[in-house]
């Protein structure tokens, strides 16, 4: 079954649109109001024209003792009755609506009549044509009304010529501004067009960063978080690969040394030498599973790569509480005193209870590792001014010059125990993670190793 996925719009058909549709809007409006202008110029006219008819007409009524009639000469009659184009009719009829001379003209009907003054302009149709009619009531002498008809192809003649000179160029205006912006847009689009090209050309290897020089003022924010995102892509693979290499680099040793226990049994003669063989070599796989799971928690811990955090609230006190309860078997073994000082006062943080419990767990096991037998190791929960958890042993006091790569990932002090390097670079993660500082100084308490302490930004 295929799906049909969603036509998206091509980003010059939506410029085109925004561009054109507003302007041919404009366009059409433009030649609307012009027609509708310059067709009300020429009935005005033409209105004109025949309202002088009807005057010139009514100045050749006359009255006698017959009665009143129109004194209109055939040279006068072809004057202003005469035109090469339409045909002009009257009527002159009295206050009864009697004709009196002319044709018989259609009266206005119910629609609006067009009143200059004492003047009155309506459309009507005789014998099937349309004509302007103009009406003069109640003219002197004797109180009659005139009414000159003319019909509309002159006006119509008009109306051509006007489409033709105002509508027509505009229509040739608006294919011309078509193509100007198709074209515009599509000019205007080539740098896009380039950055598309440069940047589909690129291999999963090239990292560099796109260059921003022939790019539009307009894009380049989006070139910049690109550019962005390019870098940060960089650092996490780079990180990764120097992670695998030193995984790699990490494993080969306890592998190699599991390879040499197995050969040292295979030669082994007499059974209490291949049980002290299986013994070391029991040590040497506890090592290296404890290398592998602490591998697993930095790959996931790492900053550079892991998931989103999603943090709920904490009780440290408890909290700490029970990591402090899985290690006192550890402690036992190497008669250490290992304690616990939870905070008088309840602390809340924000955070992610299996991060933190690697960030914990690290930090106590480092601690065991590196106090020697009957040492001391106690836990710490303060809640002012921030809450913290300080974590103390009686190892070794590291120098200056050390506390700022003990944090690095596989460093080892040297000639001290025989840890794999990642329980700090963990508990650093995790620490930059949740917002956290975490350091190391001297145990001011007694004097005596060191104290590790994380800071957490804010009390719940």
């Amino acid at each position: 079954m295929s799906i049909t996925r969603p036509k998206k719009l091509l980003l010059r058909t939506q410029l085109l649109r925004w561009l054109l549709y507003p302007l041919l809007l404009v366009l059409a409006l433009d030649s609307a109001i012009g027609f509708g202008l310059a067709a009300r110029f020429s009935r005005d006219a033409y209105d004109k024209a025949l309202i002088e008819i009807a005057h010139e007409l009514s100045l050749q009524v006359r009255k006698n003792e017959t009665g009143i009639y129109l004194d209109l000469p055939e040279v006068a009659r072809r004057l202003l009755l005469q035109d090469p184009q339409d045909n002009i009719y009257f009527e002159l009829y009295d206050q009864a609506g009697g004709k009196i001379a002319g044709d018989s003209l259609p009266k206005p009907t119910q629609q609006p009549l067009i009143v200059r003054g004492n003047i009155e302009l309506y459309d009507a149709n005789i014998d099937g044509e349309k004509v302007r009619v103009v009406q003069l009531p109640r003219l002197d002498p004797g109180g009659v009304s005139l009414r000159v008809a003319e019909t509309y192809v002159k006006r119509e003649e008009m109306t051509r010529d006007i489409i033709t000179i105002v509508v027509l160029p505009q229509i040739l205006l608006i294919l011309l501004v078509s193509i100007l912006v198709r074209f515009g847009v599509a000019k205007g689009l080539l740098p896009l067009k380039q950055l598309q090209r440069s940047i589909a050309e690129k291999s999963h290897r090239d990292r560099r960063p796109l260059d921003e020089t022939n790019v539009p003022s307009e894009v380049i924010p989006l070139v910049t978080s690109i550019n962005a995102l390019l870098n940060r892509l960089d650092h996490v693979l780079v990180s990764q690969s120097r992670f695998i290499a030193d995984a790699a680099h990490q494993l080969k040793t306890p592998v190699s040394a599991l390879n040499a226990y197995v050969e040292l049994i295979e030669r082994s003669k007499t059974p209490a030498e291949r049980e002290a063989i299986i013994l070391q070599l029991k040590r040497a796989v506890e090592r290296m599973s404890r290398l592998v799971s602490q591998l697993l928690a930095f790959a996931e811990n790492d900053v550079t790569q892991a998931r989103p955090i999603e943090f709920h609230s904490i009780d440290l006190n408890a909290f700490i509480f029970d990591i402090c309860a899985d290690w006192v078997s550890q402690a036992l073994k190497k008669n250490i005193d290992f304690g616990f000082e939870q905070s008088e006062t309840p602390v809340f943080i924000q955070g992610d209870k299996g991060r933190l419990q690697d960030l914990f767990d690290n930090l106590i096991d480092n601690a065991l590792l590196y106090t020697p037998a009957h040492g001391r190791v106690t836990v710490r929960i303060n809640s002012m001014p921030l809450p913290s958890v300080t974590i103390s042993d009686d190892a070794r006091v590291i120098l200056d010059d050390e506390k700022a790569l003990i944090f690095e990932r596989f460093h080892r002090l040297l000639g001290i125990g025989n840890g794999s390097g990642l329980g700090l670079a963990i508990a650093k993660e995790v620490a930059t993670a949740h917002n956290a500082v975490i350091s190391i100084q001297q145990d001011d308490i007694d004097g005596t190793g060191n104290a590790f302490s994380v800071v957490f930004s804010e009390n719940v």
